[in-house]
């Protein structure tokens, strides 16, 4: 750093040091903010999203029931409907494994589960082949889809962008806690409001909306995986969303405050001829 940045740097009772991106608070904001969305996803899913999807799709369910029991019926298959799962019917592996064991005494409970799980494969076949299921399930995920996406998109607008907009340092809720700071990585000033719109839809578009769609609920465990290996190998510290918007963490202390930056300070003038 030249003399002139270090003095403007100390002008503002900033240390003329490099900026130092802590990796256990980078780590520990992730997860606070990581887990309040998470806990606020839940809520929202499964105390008012899920009676919606069951009310405005029950005819989806029943047309899905109705081609499930058709084939069960079809192999003799048990079935009990599952209530944790929005009521749809499913193979009972207890009565079909005790079933079997009574007819072949000699069966053994892990040869019988084998043949369960080969008839369960089979059936799964065939009712995935059957255009009303396929019908009636493209309807059922129609709704579903949507209002999960409505549950992620309450919390992150919360969490990652309203709190953030409100406050001139662009702080979330972990960083109110561990006294950090959203910047610019380009210059360490506290970064425009534009870039945390930009974040945000990174964040909902690209790790959870396109993942969710791919990969189910394989996506709330891969999402944050990314993230921490994204924030361990690069270093600035930055999560896929910090990355695309240019923004990163950093002690509120240690951000760039001053008027111009140290940069365009320490670059010498060219004299006019």
């Amino acid at each position: 750093m030249s003399n002139e940045a270090e003095d403007l740097a100390k002008l503002y009772n900033k240390a003329g040091t490099t900026k130092k991106n802590p990796l256990g608070k980078r780590i520990a904001a992730f997860f606070i903010d990581f887990g309040l969305f998470l806990g606020t996803y839940c809520l929202i899913f499964f105390l008012a999203a899920t009676p919606v999807i069951k009310e405005a799709s029950k005819d989806s369910i029943a047309a899905i029931n109705e081609t499930y029991s058709y084939h069960c019926d079809e192999h003799e298959y048990p079935y009990a409907a599952n209530a944790a799962n929005f009521g749809f019917y499913e193979m009972d592996d207890e009565a079909y494994v005790s079933g079997l064991r009574n007819s072949e005494p000699s069966l053994s409970e892990d040869e019988a589960y084998d043949r369960y799980f080969d008839a369960y494969n089979g059936l799964v076949e065939e009712v995935h082949a059957d255009p009303k299921y396929v019908s009636a399930y493209s309807d059922f995920q129609k709704w579903y889809l949507f209002l999960d996406m409505l549950s992620y998109l309450v919390p992150l607008a919360i969490f990652e962008l309203a709190i953030p907009l409100l406050n001139r340092e662009r702080k979330t809720i972990s960083c109110f806690i561990l006294h950090l700071s959203r910047v610019k990585t380009k210059d360490a000033k506290l970064t425009n409001g534009y870039r945390v719109v930009i974040r945000f839809f990174v964040i909902f578009i690209v790790e959870l909306f396109l993942l969710t769609v791919f990969l189910n609920y394989w996506s709330l465990l891969l999402m944050p995986l990314g993230n921490l290996l994204m924030i361990l190998a690069l270093p600035k510290r930055q999560t896929i969303g910090d990355f695309c918007s240019g923004t990163m963490l950093l002690p509120s202390t240690q951000v760039d405050r001053s008027l111009v930056s140290p940069e365009k300070v320490s670059k010498p003038r060219k004299g006019r001829r």
